[in-house]
């Protein structure tokens, strides 16, 4: 009796499924959920990895039982077309299409065995790699964060604090605007002023101290000088004070873990080199006090390559007794130059930084910013091809007041025991000799003041950016992509993985069906079926053929049974049922 169609039709059609599965796996593989979805997932784990173990068995049960059908069909055309197959070759067969493990057989056949049964636990694992829920980062554009403005209308928050003169004099104004004050009552952020130069010296102090990593291999953390919870990681370049500041809209159910933005800024370069001509110095000009509180008197003045003539920078300096602890310098604004002198007397802990000037450049740039919520840290990045891009105030007065600030840090600091800016530098100094041991002691001590300007300036501007978006109110909305935790199903190497073997073997098996003409001839009685092995042994007329006791199985008219002493003994034969007899 010939096998059923719709028994012949399974296999074909498991595989079909499975590869349809498969086919949708690879479609949507680029689909990200970042709402309820997401949620379900992250609160039920455990719950969603049993469904997907058990998913994955059936869909790899499925693929399995295709495999060894059509080994089963295949092997018993085979078993059809030969005179005689051997029990050991017949206990080999239905291994492999139930696999399993026969010790019975020889060694060959049962290390076969145990790796076809290992191939066979394969796409189970593959389809439970390709179905388990994965959570990936996903950044898609998220809505508008605030960044600061600079327009005219606003100076008195970033050009209030100083009057520049045309004859080059200065006048030094504590015109400040704080959150402290009374019309910022509803301010629940971060303390913000205007005057960042006097209400944040200490940690203006501290920033030159730490400019420099102390290792090349590890990149430089400093904290905020708004947000003290917030780090930057590397410069920040006087970008990136909204994180922290400003919070970005959550348009999710889902919260964002990171945001990126960009902003306009100055990329500020310092350079500074020993000028053995300068005329800015520290000059002695007396003492006053007793004998036990002795304090000696100084003077920092001299001029500047770019000072106005007829202008001459000046101010006091005071410390006990001994010059040792003295550091100086002064920063001129004029001619569009923007120059530093340092001035330190001979003895002093800091004289080789005397008749040092350094020139800084405010370059207009677009920088890349990444904040991450979850770390609180916050890096900027120059971007390449936006050199000489729109400058945030052209007309140069945002820049005018960071380096007058730079200059007032030098007029407050203390003096009387150490320099409360020479100190840092000295400190910075020796995270630029650990970091660069190659350099220098001369090289150091350059690039140390270098790196120390830097750093203050960046906090300066990034000091001037928050109170513009906090004080002022003048920001503008610029574009972020937020960083999601988003849910995807499956993980790209397991889904082609998968998709390869289905299409592969629907392919092969379709194939071998053509080959056979759809199995033609194949009858009902299977080797691997217990039932219709006891039933052809069990069943039928029985006589003796040479010697060895036959007998038939009528169900099928074809399957001959053969055992006794004969030469045959432990042989199955196929042939046609020779009925005449």
């Amino acid at each position: 009796m010939p096998e059923s169609t719709p028994r012949k039709l399974l296999p074909i059609l498991l595989m079909s499924i499975t590869t349809l599965v498969s086919a949708l796996l690879v479609l949507f593989r680029d689909r990200r959920d970042v709402g309820e979805l997401n949620n379900f997932v992250e609160q039920n784990r455990a719950t969603l990895g049993i469904l997907v173990q058990i998913l994955a068995s059936l869909l790899g049960m499925c693929l399995v039982y295709a495999m060894c059908s059509a080994l089963n069909f295949s092997t018993r055309l085979y078993l059809e077309e030969k005179d005689s197959v051997s029990l050991q070759t017949l206990g080999f067969w239905s291994g492999l299409v139930t696999p399993g493990l026969d010790l019975s057989l020889s060694k060959h056949m049962v290390i076969t065995l145990i790796f076809w049964s290992t191939i066979t636990r394969i796409p189970g694992a593959l389809w439970a790699g390709a179905l388990t829920p994965v959570f990936t980062p996903l950044l898609e554009n998220s809505g508008d964060i605030l960044v600061p403005t600079y327009p005219l209308s606003a100076s008195l928050y970033w050009d209030g604090e100083f009057v520049r003169w045309n004859n080059g004099e200065i006048e030094r104004l504590i015109n400040c605007s704080k959150t402290t004050d009374e019309r910022y009552q509803g301010w629940t952020g971060p303390f913000v002023s205007s005057c960042p130069d006097i209400d944040f010296i200490s940690a203006l102090q501290a920033s030159a101290g730490f400019a420099t990593t102390t290792s090349i291999s590890t990149p430089w953390v400093h904290t905020n000088l708004i947000s003290k919870d917030w780090s930057f990681i590397g410069r920040s370049y006087g970008v990136g004070s909204s994180p922290g500041l400003v919070d970005p809209p959550q348009n999710t159910s889902v919260s964002i873990y990171a945001y990126n933005y960009t902003e306009y800024g100055y990329f500020t370069n310092v350079t500074c080199l020993k000028n053995e001509s300068s005329t800015y110095e520290l000059v002695s000009i007396g003492e006053v006090g007793t004998t036990d509180t002795n304090i000696s008197l100084w003077a920092a003045n001299g001029t500047l390559p770019n000072s106005v003539p007829g202008s001459f920078e000046s101010y006091p300096v005071a410390t006990y007794n001994s010059e040792t602890g003295l550091f100086a310098w002064s920063s001129v604004v004029s001619n569009k130059e923007n120059l530093i002198a340092v001035a330190a007397p001979p003895g002093s802990w800091y004289e080789k930084w005397n008749k040092m000037q350094c020139s800084v450049d405010f370059q207009p740039r677009l920088f890349a910013v990444a904040a991450n919520l979850t770390s609180k840290t916050v890096s900027v990045t120059p971007l390449p091809g936006f050199e000489d891009t729109t400058d945030i105030e052209p007309a140069g007065n945002l820049t005018a007041n960071v380096m007058l600030s730079l200059d007032r840090l030098s007029r407050m600091g203390n003096n009387f025991d150490q320099s409360a800016l020479g100190g840092p530098i000295t400190f910075n100094v020796i995270n630029v000799q650990r970091s660069n041991p190659d350099l220098t002691e001369q090289e150091a001590d350059l690039r140390g003041l270098e790196d120390s300007i830097s750093a203050v300036l960046d906090d300066l501007l990034v000091a001037f950016g928050a109170a513009e978006t906090v004080l002022a109110n003048a920001s503008m909305p610029t574009p972020f992509s937020g960083s999601y935790i988003a849910l995807r199903i499956g993980s790209d190497q397991y889904i082609f993985a998968i998709f390869s073997i289905n299409v592969a073997l629907l392919l092969s098996l379709v194939a071998e069906a053509g080959r056979t003409q759809f199995w033609k001839g194949l009858t009902k009685f299977n080797y691997a079926d217990v039932k219709r092995v006891v039933v052809a042994t069990s069943t039928g007329a029985m006589r003796l053929e040479g010697g060895t006791r036959v007998r038939y199985h009528d169900d099928s008219g074809i399957q001959l049974m053969e055992y006794g002493n004969g030469e045959n003994k432990n042989e199955i034969h196929t042939r046609t049922r020779d009925t005449s007899r």
